[in-house]
């Protein structure tokens, strides 16, 4: 998470959690998680959050967009019945004080193949437009780059969102690459001294950027299930 204050920024958090602490999930079977953000205090903010091969990193570059580095291939998701293999799956998104808000994800060479990898059942699109639905029958199912927004200002992107339908697995839920970017506000100069005095200037910039959430959850069916 960063934040700022207008005139210094602070930061939380690990840029590159351990995959043992994203809720002991055993979906991801191969890759690296990372995250990073930025409050500016001009008034924007950015962030960038998701999943990379073992030897690759990621990290909010020039224009406030995610910058790939080192070798991000062999990233790997076991689906139980498929596996879904990519380079990076990334999501990233920025704020500014006068309420734009911008949100996007990429997918490097995703696809989803049979367990062995020699056959490829579905290719991800590498620039999906928000909210895009995908599916493998009694697979999967997928939205990339989910976006939705709590109010004006904000906005919440993930880039991979599916929930497994088959195997000992179904009924898992898993999110990849969730970044949440503003709102971020300017406020107006407030004076505590007299007119007399030296007029003090506050200037609070609220910039909120939750990076990373992967997740395992298993549906409880309810008493119409039974």
């Amino acid at each position: 998470m960063a934040s700022s204050d207008g005139t210094s920024q602070s930061r939380t958090g690990n840029r590159t959690p351990a995959l043992s602490l994203l809720g002991g999930q055993t979906v991801l079977a191969t890759g690296a998680a990372f995250q990073d953000a930025v409050a500016n205090t001009d008034g924007t903010s950015a962030a960038c959050a998701g999943v990379v091969g073992p030897n690759g990193t990621v990290q909010l570059g020039p224009g406030q967009t995610c910058l790939v580095s080192g070798d991000p291939s062999g990233l790997v998701l076991d689906l139980g019945v498929g596996v879904l293999r990519a380079d990076v799956i990334t999501a990233q998104c920025t704020a500014r004080s006068d309420g734009t808000v911008t949100g996007s994800a990429t997918l490097t060479n995703a696809r989803i193949t049979d367990p062995t990898g020699a056959v490829t059942v579905l290719n991800l699109p590498a620039d999906p437009g928000p909210n895009t639905g995908l599916s493998v029958p009694g697979v999967v199912d997928l939205v990339l780059n989910r976006q939705s927004s709590a109010g004006a200002g904000q906005i919440s992107v993930t880039a991979l969102d599916l929930t497994l339908l088959g195997g000992l697995n179904a009924g898992t839920f898993v999110r990849l690459g969730v970044v949440t970017c503003g709102p971020n506000a300017v406020t107006a100069p407030i004076p505590l001294l007299s007119s007399a005095g030296v007029p003090v200037v506050a200037a609070t910039l609220l910039a909120l950027a939750v990076t990373f959430w992967l997740v395992r959850w298993r549906r409880t069916p309810s008493p119409a299930d039974a």
